[in-house]
Parts: C-alpha cells; sequence; structure tokens
C-alpha cells in the first residue's frame, strides 16, 4: 500500500468541509428539536380549543335552557341587564 501525505492546504480544505457537515448536523439536530416542541405546543393549544369549544357548547346550552324557562314563565320578550326588569313584547 503506497502512501501520500496530503499537503496542508489540501488537508486544510478536508477538514473544513468535515467542520461544516458538523456544524450543519448540529444545526439540523437543534431544528428538529425546535420542531417536537412547537408541536407538542400545537398539540396542546389544539386540546385547551377543543375544551374551550365544549365549555362555550355547555354554556350555549344552559342560556338556551334559562330562557326557554324564562319564555314560559314571562314569554317573548327582553332583559334590561342592568336592572333585571322585563320588558314583554307586545
Amino acid at each position: 500500500m503506497e502512501e501520500q501525505k496530503l499537503t496542508q492546504e489540501e488537508f486544510s480544505l478536508i477538514n473544513s468541509i468535515k467542520v461544516e457537515y458538523s456544524h450543519k448536523v448540529e444545526e439540523f439536530g437543534r431544528l428538529k428539536m425546535d420542531k417536537i416542541f412547537v408541536k407538542q405546543q400545537w398539540d396542546s393549544l389544539n386540546l385547551e380549543e377543543e375544551k374551550l369549544e365544549k365549555e362555550v357548547s355547555e354554556i350555549q346550552s344552559r342560556e338556551k335552557n334559562i330562557m326557554k324557562t324564562l319564555e314560559e314563565k314571562y314569554g317573548i320578550g327582553t332583559i334590561n341587564m342592568e336592572t333585571g326588569v322585563f320588558t314583554k313584547n307586545v
């Protein structure tokens, strides 16, 4: 097997490419980790959104039931939310 030593310039070029490649691999790893964290946050936000949508739906259902009860008792009309006074539609 014949061996030849590279010139300093050749060795430096190869070494700089190796270092550059290594840095890119590290950057890729950081980017991948950032994507994982963002996905986890996104998933968490989606769960929170679903929870809030369910809660809003439950509030709307309660509101509908209360309005139905009040309409049966007082008829169709409006309620002044500052005074609590009901005004029947004529």
